[in-house]
């Protein structure tokens, strides 16, 4: 972490994944370029040791401390933490007032001409604007306009206000020293306390946190436990303590939050942290758990990756699945009294504590690969990479495959080619029977995170599809000197086509059969010194480096030299064939007239749909070239080309590959 203090501020400190930092740095007019890259240099060289000697250490993230010494922040007793929509982080002090940073820029509201109290409780961002609870209102401002409520201008229940929290039906709540307020869509209030919900045991309420699913848990400032209470059914409120839990403790209830597996977790004022279902709970204490710094817990959270945080006058502590400290010995923390915990919208965890602001920016979590299975094969056309969408925010996937285990001459490396934030990779042109080896991670603002576990499959390509048989359309009478047979593009990786011209529908006898003579790689295939009045049988199929596919349909065309296009159409106009072809971005179609005319070229697909007109106009006899543009057809395969003269017409084929 790089620590910069603001102007004029006292000192620069560099400290990284809280294991060391350097000297403070003096910053005075006297500072030079050389003293700060000295100090630079011996920062980056100890890094650089600690990071090869201790790779967990270089992967765990990065910390932040703000304080009244070294930034804007008006005291160092912060209370409260809150995140606007753009950006911003407001925090409120014990005593002095209220903040908020942008960038690296900070407001500072401490006279009392926005809020009415400079001791801050509770921030929260709902419905498009920041409520801020203090001693003496509750103030509501969207940066710019700022409104204040008391008693005396709305139905606040008390003016002094502990926590504040929005629910997903449109439902702000308010803890009061006088009851539990409801504010709905921003105009219309109510209060619950001990006088209309008896199981309330007290009206001064601590913590109020809804958890999503139609209840708000609550604690009390001058009662034992916490309440669950039923917002459909306000009678139906439970009350979780010692009476409804055995080990539930017997203590304030400082902090509430709910976990991914809707547990719910309250830290207690003297006695640890509980995870209660309900029905059940887990106390993590230091008679419970070894490596518990702490019975004295203000605050708890979960972050965007699920793990759970607590904040004690020790230090703050991680669970995920096991639990993991932060103090400030370590520089992890500004000062080891955590008030409360925030986590933004970029996955960064905020600590408010009693020596001002920590900023922790976890670095990804190590990515979980899903598919292909480890160690399948897979008979597929491609294959399409999937892994679990990793935590905190991130900003792009590293995605590395090769033919080895070692990755040496990795077949794709994503981090010299293209990078990506999706949780998938589709990537083709393996090589068929061969085992590929594949792993993943990832990068936020923090860094890059650990490797995934490495993954393999074996790949074979599947035989090549049944080819679709295109022109001459089956049992059409002809009259040309050849004929062009047509078929579809057969995927996947076809190496070349079979084409099998016969005289008998059984194919007993082959006139043509590229088995024995040429490799047929185009999707097309010319015929000539064909018998008159004969009925010919054409089908094909495809190989690729896996095996033959099946043979496509039999058609059939009768050649007939008496039937077809007449002589005069042929001396009126020709319609030649397109070149190139196969194209992928252009090709020139030419033709000729032989009088003036009004004269049409269309494209249709192979189903006969209409694709566009690519020219239409009177012309004059001569002879023409008009460019046909690939961006008008928009998949691969074969179209038309529709040459129209007068009432007469002709046509050819032409193939896209891109």
């Amino acid at each position: 972490m790089l620590a910069v203090g603001k102007r004029g501020s006292p000192e620069i400190q560099l400290t990284y994944g809280g294991m060391f930092s350097l000297t403070p740095i003096p910053i005075g007019l006297s500072i030079t370029t050389e003293v700060l890259m000295k100090h630079l240099y011996t920062f980056l060289i100890s890094l650089a040791i600690l990071s090869a000697a201790n790779p967990l250490f270089a992967q765990s993230g990065l910390w932040l401390h703000y304080s009244k010494a070294n930034s804007g922040l008006p005291g160092d007793t912060v209370t409260a933490i809150g995140f606007d929509g753009s950006g911003g982080v407001w925090i409120g002090t014990g005593t002095e007032g209220l903040a908020k940073l942008q960038g690296t820029n900070w407001q500072v509201f401490n006279d009392f001409s926005k809020v009415p109290s400079n001791d801050i409780n509770t921030i929260s961002n709902a419905f498009g604007s920041m409520w801020i609870g203090t001693s003496d209102g509750l103030t509501k401002t969207d940066g710019t306009t700022w409104t204040t409520y008391t008693t005396g201008n709305s139905g606040l229940a008390d003016n002094a206000i502990w926590s504040v929290a929005p629910d997903n039906a449109n439902n702000l709540w308010i803890g009061t020293n006088s009851g539990l307020n409801k504010l709905t869509a921003g105009t219309s209030w109510a209060t619950y306390s001990g006088d209309n919900v008896p199981t309330f045991p007290d009206s001064h309420f601590q913590v109020v946190a809804p958890d999503g699913n139609g209840f708000v848990w609550t604690s009390f400032i001058s009662a034992y436990g916490m309440a669950k209470f039923n917002v459909a059914n306000p009678t139906a409120t439970r009350l979780i303590n010692q009476d409804s839990i055995s080990n539930f403790p017997g203590d304030h209830v400082m902090g509430i939050t709910t976990d991914w597996s809707g547990n719910t977790w309250a830290a207690m004022w003297y006695t640890g942290l509980v995870k209660t279902n309900g029905t059940t709970a887990t106390v993590y204490s230091k008679a419970t758990t070894p490596s518990w710094p702490s019975d004295n817990m203000h605050a708890v959270a979960v972050d965007q990756c699920g793990h759970v945080w607590a904040g004690s006058d020790r230090g703050s502590m991680r669970y995920d699945g096991s639990w993991t400290m932060q103090t400030s010995e370590a520089s992890q923390l500004v000062n080891d009294t955590v008030n409360t915990i925030a986590v933004d919208g970029s996955g960064h965890i905020w600590f408010g504590t009693n020596g001002g602001v920590s900023e922790f920016k976890p670095i990804p979590e190590k990515p979980t690969l899903s598919s292909p299975a480890n160690q399948v094969t897979v008979v597929t056309d491609s294959v399409n990479c999937h892994w679990a969408w990793d935590c905190p925010a991130i900003l792009k996937y590293w995605f590395e495959i090769a033919d080895n285990a070692a990755f040496n001459n990795s077949m794709i490396d994503t981090t010299s080619t293209s990078l990506t934030q999706s949780a998938s990779r589709w990537d083709s042109n393996f090589v068929n029977r061969k085992t590929y080896y594949w792993r993943v991670k990832a990068e936020n603002d923090a860094g890059w995170g650990p490797m995934s576990d490495v993954w393999s499959f074996t790949y074979i390509m599947p035989v090549p599809q049944k080819p679709a048989l295109l022109s001459p359309a089956n049992g059409l009478t002809i009259r040309k000197d050849s004929v062009t047979c047509f078929w579809t593009l057969t995927t996947p990786h076809v190496q070349k086509y079979w084409y099998e011209l016969s005289n008998t529908a059984q194919f007993t006898t082959s006139i043509v059969d590229t088995t024995s003579s040429t490799e047929e790689t185009a999707t097309n295939h010319w015929n000539t010194n064909l018998l008159d009045n004969h009925t010919y049988f054409w089908r094909v199929k495809a190989e690729n480096a896996e095996a033959w596919g099946p043979f496509s349909d039999a058609w059939s065309f009768t050649y007939n030299s008496a039937a077809g296009v007449t002589d005069a159409m042929m001396r009126r106009c020709s319609l030649a064939q397109n070149y190139p072809n196969p194209f992928s971005d252009e090709t020139t179609v030419r033709f000729s007239i032989a009088e003036r005319a009004n004269v049409s070229l269309r494209v249709y697909d192979a189903l006969g749909r209409e694709c566009g007109t690519v020219m239409q106009s009177a012309m004059d006899p001569g002879e023409y070239s008009v460019p046909i543009d690939a961006s008008m057809l928009t998949q691969n395969g074969i179209y038309i080309y529709r040459l129209t003269v007068g009432s007469e017409c002709m046509q050819r084929m032409m193939q896209v590959l891109r």
